[in-house]
């Protein structure tokens, strides 16, 4: 009887020490602003895009992507959006802003972003927009354009 509870103070001994010995973990760090993917649209919009499209706007890899905003859409998939001409991405210790073509601040990392746009498939991107479109953002992700932004929501009047 003895011996079985020196092997169990000794097993208990062991199985405390073990997971200080894992060593330091690190936390990662943000990709930089110049490692962000940031595709445009070649030249003002005309029209068309006018659906309304909004998400969390968060760093994902090298993916600038619109999220869910509320958990019960947390299984939607997050869009990859084209922004508008004339707007740019600006790294900033929050992780960063999408200026308009006037360079206001529209929306910032961790923010809701609300803009006009449409979806539009893969092989459709590559006419019209300057800058890379990543492919490898996760699964799954849709992919739209951003004709316009809204910096009023709606009942703000």
């Amino acid at each position: 009887m003895k011996r079985h509870r020196h092997i169990a103070l000794g097993l208990l001994l062991l199985l405390m020490a073990v997971p200080g010995c894992r060593g330091t973990q690190t936390a990662q760090e943000p990709p930089a602003a110049t490692d962000v993917a940031f595709p445009v649209l070649a030249e003002e919009s005309r029209g068309g895009f006018q659906a309304l499209i909004s998400g969390k706007l968060l760093i994902q890899g090298r993916c600038l992507l619109l999220g869910a905003v509320s958990p019960l859409y947390a299984d939607y998939p997050k869009t990859l959006p084209v922004w508008p001409y004339g707007s740019s991405f600006v790294a900033d210790p929050g992780g960063g802003a999408i200026l308009d073509a006037d360079g206001e601040v529209v929306a910032r990392v961790g923010e809701e972003l609300v803009g006009g746009g449409g979806e539009v498939p893969y092989e459709h991107l590559g006419r019209g927009v300057v800058g890379e479109i990543p492919k490898d953002c996760g699964e799954p992700v849709v992919y739209a354009v951003i004709g316009e932004f809204v910096t009023e929501q709606p009942g703000e009047r």
